[in-house]
């Protein structure tokens, strides 16, 4: 899998101040692709890309094991971060055995962390957070980390670590597709005078920013492409019978919608499987 997402923390790190505007996808009449925040002209097919706004996930209780704020108030994030944090500090520890489900000290814990639900739930509240400026920790990267080790486990074992490579396959199409709204957030901000004053005032103490938009534009392809490139990743894994039969379907599932996403951003030639 191509992990870790480090166009993920490029663009968090890039997050200005939340504003509102619409991103569009331009298609020219010969094919190729190119993303804007102004309509396309005449000669290009105009497709508005998604709106800059986070959708709400539903949290499931059953899947957080809250922690505890000093006022009292638990914070199913905080708690996240910690499982996270104590999955990636024994996984480091004892690099020559990767957790799994059946493990009886981390196994309901990994389980936890990796539930498709529960993740999605906590990239949801990490890019809500990213965006409004509050300096989350940031989860994309240590889950990244906790998903290389499970995917290079399923390479040595692939019966053992089905079921944890699923899961963490479905986390990241959630971080992928989370991160569209986030970038096209941070794109319409630029324009925000509160950006531009943060941005002039950066500028005074030689700090550049003339190729921010143009990097964060660019940042909608970069998804596209891990994206196709994970969805043949699985492909050819169904096709080399990695899988139990359950597990092919799911997999197959999990590629057709990675694909999908990518085909929003990539012509069709670019996510072809071969």
């Amino acid at each position: 899998m191509v992990r870790p997402h480090v166009w993920m923390a490029i663009v968090l790190a890039l997050l200005p101040a939340l504003g509102s505007a619409e991103i569009y996808r331009c298609t020219a009449k010969d094919g190729a692709v190119t993303f804007s925040d102004t309509p396309c002209g005449d000669a290009a097919e105009t497709q508005a890309v998604r709106t800059p706004t986070i959708p709400p996930s539903a949290v499931d209780p059953r899947r957080i094991r809250p922690s505890v704020a000093p006022g009292g108030t638990a914070d199913p994030f905080d708690g996240y971060v910690a499982d996270l944090d104590q999955l990636n500090s024994d996984q480091s520890r004892n690099p020559g055995h990767i957790i799994r489900y059946s493990d009886r000290a981390y196994g309901q814990l990994l389980q936890s962390v990796l539930a498709p639900n529960r993740a999605r739930a906590m990239l949801a509240i990490f890019f809500q957070r990213s965006v409004q400026g509050q300096h989350p920790p940031n989860i994309a990267i240590s889950l990244g980390t906790l998903l290389r080790s499970v995917g290079t486990a399923f390479q040595k074992n692939p019966k053992a670590y089905e079921r944890e490579y699923l899961d963490a396959f479905e986390d990241e199409e959630a971080a992928a597709e989370m991160s569209i709204p986030a970038i096209s957030a941070s794109i319409a901000a630029l324009s925000t005078q509160k950006a531009q004053e943060g941005m002039q005032k950066l500028r005074q103490r030689g700090v550049d920013f003339g190729g921010l938009k143009t990097m964060l534009l660019s940042s909608y392809r970069l998804i596209g492409l891990v994206s196709a490139a994970e969805a043949r990743t699985l492909q050819k894994q169904v096709a080399g019978h990695m899988f139990s039969d359950a597990g092919a379907r799911r997999a197959q599932a999990i590629a057709n919608r990675l694909t999908r996403i990518a085909a929003q951003y990539l012509p069709a030639q670019a996510i072809k499987v071969g």
